[in-house]
C-alpha cells in the first residue's frame, strides 16, 4: 500500500493512529508496509508518552529519551483517542521499570 503523507504528518502519526484506532501492530505493520519491529517501537514509545502523559512536554521529553516535538505529537494522539489515559498493567510495570533506569541515567553521583 502506498501513503502519500502531507507536510507534518509522519508515518509514526499514521502507525499509533491506526493503533488507537484499535488495530493490532501486525495488521499495521501490512496496512502500512512498515516493519513490524518498528511498528512496535512507535506503539511503545507512544505509551511510555501515555504513561507520563500528565507531566509538561520537556519532563516527558526527558523520562522517555524522545525529541519534545515527537511528544507533542503523540500528546495531540493520547489526548484525541484515549479519554481515559489508563495503561495496561504490564505496560504500566515496563514504563515504570524504563523510566527508573533513564532516571538514574541523568543523577550524578559524587
Amino acid at each position: 500500500m502506498c501513503w502519500i503523507i502531507g507536510r507534518g504528518i509522519t508515518h509514526k502519526r499514521v502507525i499509533v493512529e491506526l493503533y488507537a484506532k484499535g488495530y493490532n501492530p501486525l495488521e499495521i505493520a501490512r496496512m502500512t508496509d512498515h516493519e513490524l519491529k518498528n511498528v512496535e517501537t512507535y506503539i511503545e514509545d507512544m505509551e511510555r508518552v501515555r504513561l507520563v502523559a500528565s507531566k509538561d512536554k520537556q519532563t516527558i521529553s526527558r523520562l522517555t529519551g524522545l525529541s519534545v516535538s515527537l511528544v507533542e505529537e503523540y500528546l495531540e494522539i493520547i489526548r484525541t483517542y484515549y479519554t481515559d489515559l489508563t495503561v495496561s498493567p504490564k505496560a504500566y510495570i515496563y514504563i515504570s521499570c524504563l523510566i527508573a533506569l533513564l532516571h538514574n541515567n541523568f543523577v550524578s553521583y559524587k
